[in-house]
């Protein structure tokens, strides 16, 4: 807020990892009814190379750095909502599948002080890759059925359907599940920029809008699932 000369705004983070884009989208629509905020800023941005142990091929060839913004501005009490249907969950029995901690190099034991000086440096993301690629795909299906339910809507009637860029074979996996067969209707930017993870939704969005493949009053569908395990899907007009 300080580098773009906003004061006295509301101004706070939301910690839901690759799911935050959509948590946070639907926190600024609910708080902008709420509180009769005109606009809002909504930036979904991660640095996790910070997080990334080089040796460990499971995290370290996946995950890229960025980050993407929007603007939702309100057109009064009366006009029709950006989100149409919305499911956000956590599922914490997978808690411990995505981790963030400190590794001791030379036992391969995690550590808990950071004055420990075995340590190379940390803490490092890992991650356990089966298990997160299971519940990511059984996640997002239900999530996408949820929204889809509540609008009362057919994969069908969606333009453009924009999975957080996980790796291209969840995305395969979740667009066979949920009946898309339509290649043209998936989203995917993860061959030119990898998982950004909160990054990635507006990434997409934004290379896609830019390439005029989305019009005024288009729906799309965004669903991610993230470590916690945070997952969800909203149903958007454009």
């Amino acid at each position: 807020a300080e580098k773009l000369g906003l004061n006295e705004v509301m101004a706070f983070d939301i910690q839901a990892a690759c799911s935050g884009f959509i948590f946070s989208l639907a926190t600024a629509e609910a708080l902008m009814k709420s509180l009769g905020a005109r606009k809002a800023l909504v930036v979904g941005a991660d640095t996790l190379s910070r997080m990334i142990d080089w040796n460990d091929r499971n995290t370290a060839v996946l995950f890229g750095d960025g980050a993407g913004a929007c603007i939702l501005e309100s057109s009064g009490p009366e006009a029709d909502p950006v989100i149409l249907a919305s499911y956000l969950k956590t599922y914490s029995e997978g808690a411990q599948l995505i981790t963030c901690e400190e590794q001791d190099r030379e036992s391969d034991q995690n550590v808990s002080s950071p004055l420990d000086e075995r340590r190379e440096r940390g803490p490092y993301l890992q991650m356990k890759g089966k298990s997160v690629f299971k519940a990511g795909v059984q996640l997002m299906t239900e999530s996408v059925f949820a929204v889809l339910n509540e609008a009362g809507l057919s994969i069908d009637d969606v333009a453009l359907f924009v999975p957080h860029q996980s790796n291209i074979r969840m995305i395969d996996m979740v667009s066979q599940a949920i009946g898309l067969e339509d290649k043209s209707k998936i989203a995917t930017t993860i061959d030119s920029v990898g998982n950004t993870s909160a990054a990635s939704i507006p990434i997409t969005l934004a290379h896609y809008d830019r390439a005029g493949a989305l019009k005024r009053g288009d729906l799309v569908l965004l669903t991610a699932v993230g470590s916690g395990i945070s997952y969800g899907s909203l149903l958007v007009r454009w």
